[in-house]
């Protein structure tokens, strides 16, 4: 029964004012800087300024030991008025509530994708306003609620655990393109050999061809002799045949 027994609402504050101090400490604050959440006479922070310190927390320790930089000011996005993208022959399914999936997603890439070249629009620039992003495309009650279930000491758990899992799936992929990268050099370096072997193949094909017709030309001479000589030999045997059949006739005739 006791660890079903629902904890009171004091208790859940202090759990969370102790799950945001670990959050801030995680990210790097120093401790005159989240002084920001004194609380009142309830035992209850001030969500304003709490929210404003995590949601800051994450610029502040990556710029924490880097030289201070005038802040840039926010570019809010143009979403882009196209149709969104169709996929033939593919029904489009849609949530209960009735909102297109894949407009959403194509209006939400659209508007991080931007409406030009400005380096202030790219995703990676501190000041992108991912934040507006979220409230804007995600910030049904539906949405909320189903967060709010998991309460906050879970969602961070859940929110550590996703981090590990897609650094996994990251570690993974990249050992996967490496070894599409060892595959794609090997497979260079067989059509190069390739390359070279046709390449020869060609030079012999060449000489062989020069060799063939040289001995066409060789067998057309070799011919041509031929003939000549039958016909030597034809010429021959007709003047050997008239002169043995003259001496014959001449034997005949004498007394």
């Amino acid at each position: 029964m006791d660890a079903c027994k629902i904890p009171s609402k004091k208790s859940m504050h202090v759990a969370l004012w102790d799950i945001t101090v670990s959050v801030v400490s995680f990210c790097g604050l120093s401790a005159n800087r989240y002084d920001f959440c004194q609380k009142n006479n309830h035992g209850v922070c001030e969500s304003k300024r709490m929210d404003d310190c995590i949601r800051n927390s994450a610029q502040e320790a990556t710029t924490n030991n880097s030289p201070i930089k005038p802040l840039k000011k926010r570019i809010r996005l143009k979403v882009s008025s196209a149709s969104p993208v169709q996929f033939p022959n593919r029904s489009q399914p849609s949530s209960s509530k009735g909102v297109d999936v894949y407009e959403m997603w194509t209006s939400l890439f659209t508007e991080i994708n931007g409406s030009g070249d400005d380096d202030d629009a790219l995703i990676w620039d501190v000041g992108f306003p991912l934040g507006d992003l979220i409230d804007k495309h995600f910030g049904k009650e539906m949405h909320h609620e189903k967060a709010k279930e998991l309460r906050l000491q879970r969602a961070l758990q859940t929110n550590l655990a996703d981090c590990i899992r897609t650094t996994l799936l990251l570690r993974i992929i990249g050992q996967m393109f490496g070894d599409f990268e060892k595959e794609y050099k090997a497979l260079v370096g067989e059509i190069a050999e390739l390359k070279k072997l046709m390449i020869r193949l060609k030079d012999e094909q060449n000489k062989l061809k020069k060799t063939l017709k040289e001995s066409s030309f060789e067998k057309n001479q070799l011919k041509a002799e031929i003939k000549e000589l039958k016909d030597q030999i034809s010429l021959q045997y007709k003047a050997g045949y008239n002169k043995a059949l003259k001496q014959l006739l001449a034997s005949e005739l004498k007394p």
